[in-house]
């Protein structure tokens, strides 16, 4: 099974540009996997607590306050953790929605603009069959996953970990 994991994780990353790590120990260390990465703008806790409560079998799609998407898979002691990703590039009124819905300062508007300019853009849709087909190599071809989508909705007051 490890096999096919690394395989598929590869497959995600050249194939579909997206970023996928499998993380094999209980607890599952999210912060870890993403810290090489600018998380400035992510609650890795949210991400930590849907991870903690995922089953063998569940495939989570995690959306974050900004837009930017994860999807989880676990499989029996593993997961295959890719993202993030969005589906689109978001355009100034988009960016200014989210700031609002945020509750972040007009002035942070550059600060988020080329944070997300460095996400990459994909549609769920090829990662999920990715991911499905990974699924039922390891289970069977019968086997169903348990399709959970989860959107973190911003807390009252957001705030950057660091200033701008």
């Amino acid at each position: 099974m490890q096999n096919l994991l690394e395989l598929e994780r590869n497959n995600i990353e050249h194939l579909l540009g997206v970023r996928a790590y499998v993380l094999d120990h209980q607890p599952f260390d999210v912060r870890s996997c993403l810290a090489a990465q600018n998380r400035a703008f992510s609650n890795l806790e949210f991400l930590e607590q849907r991870v903690a409560h995922i089953q063998p079998g569940d495939l989570y799609h995690l959306t974050d306050p900004f837009n930017c998407q994860f999807l989880v898979l676990r499989l029996d002691d593993c997961l295959l953790f890719c993202g993030p990703y969005l589906n689109e590039i978001p355009e100034r009124s988009q960016i200014h929605q989210l700031l609002a819905a945020n509750h972040l300062a007009y002035s942070q508007q550059l600060a988020l603009s080329t944070y997300l300019s460095f996400v990459p853009v994909c549609e769920d849709l090829p990662i999920f069959s990715a991911l499905q087909l990974l699924f039922r190599a390891v289970e069977g071809p019968a086997a169903q996953l348990n399709y959970q989508h989860f959107r973190h909705l911003p807390a009252e007051t957001a705030q950057l970990p660091y200033s701008p």
